[in-house]
């Protein structure tokens, strides 16, 4: 059943919103190249993935 309701969604994230999270990360990993710390293992790509899993 829960198969069957998740394939007749279409979640969608916002062009300003994959924007924004697009340059917060890129500005998180200029970051950590300054450092030798890692800050996440996180790409923009999970990232998008886990917002539409939330919608």
């Amino acid at each position: 059943a829960f198969i069957a309701r998740a394939r007749k969604e279409n979640p969608s994230v916002p062009d300003d919103l994959t924007e924004y999270m697009a340059s917060v990360y890129a500005s998180m990993r200029q970051d950590e190249a300054k450092t030798s710390t890692p800050h996440s293992y996180t790409t923009v790509r999970t990232l998008l993935s886990i917002l539409r899993l939330a919608m």
